[in-house]
């Protein structure tokens, strides 16, 4: 598939990411978004949907490790680390597309820096209230993240988040 240009071809790439498709971080990347008067709205309207999608796709993930019964080592919330980790470095690689114009870039990332911080501040609360001392590890991911920052040679190496849930079995994961 080639980069986008089109609003059609944008609003393809867009639903595959909303699903959780990372390979069309790098098509998006090098694509091109050009707005007139009569469709900045609708682009504005596809890009804001795809992104509410994932990040609740990224937060319903999160939730059904941090929930799982079965997690008890700490090699098991290496797992939950790292593909939150993954999910989240997605996001904040979407946030800062450059065929975004600065003003979606700076949209997307205020509402992600805000919605991270719900987060950090929810993982305080249920630390306390779990004393799981291998949910550190997570909150530490959060409470040291700034979602302004991201390497644009991450693009051609994200990997899949498409990966099956957590089953119980040990994975390694690169």
């Amino acid at each position: 598939m080639n980069a986008p240009s089109s609003y059609f071809e944008w609003k393809a790439i867009l639903e595959r990411f909303a699903t959780g498709d990372d390979s069309t971080i790098s098509l998006m990347h090098n694509g091109v978004m050009i707005m007139d008067a009569g469709s900045a709205p609708g682009y504005l309207n596809i890009v804001n949907q795809a992104y509410v999608k994932r990040k609740q796709l990224w937060i319903d993930k999160l939730n059904s490790f941090t929930s799982n019964p079965r997690l008890k080592s700490s090699s098991d919330y290496s797992v939950v680390i790292n593909q939150s980790k993954v999910g989240l470095r997605c996001l904040m690689q979407y946030c800062r597309l450059s065929a975004f114009s600065t003003d979606i870039q700076e949209m997307l990332i205020q509402d992600l820096n805000m919605y991270v911080n719900e987060v950090r501040k929810s993982l305080k609360d249920n630390i306390t209230r779990s004393k799981v001392p291998e949910m550190n590890a997570l909150l530490i991911i959060f409470e040291n993240l700034d979602t302004t920052k991201v390497d644009i040679g991450e693009f051609s190496n994200v990997a899949s988040t498409t990966t099956p849930p957590f089953n119980g079995k040990r994975r390694i994961i690169h």
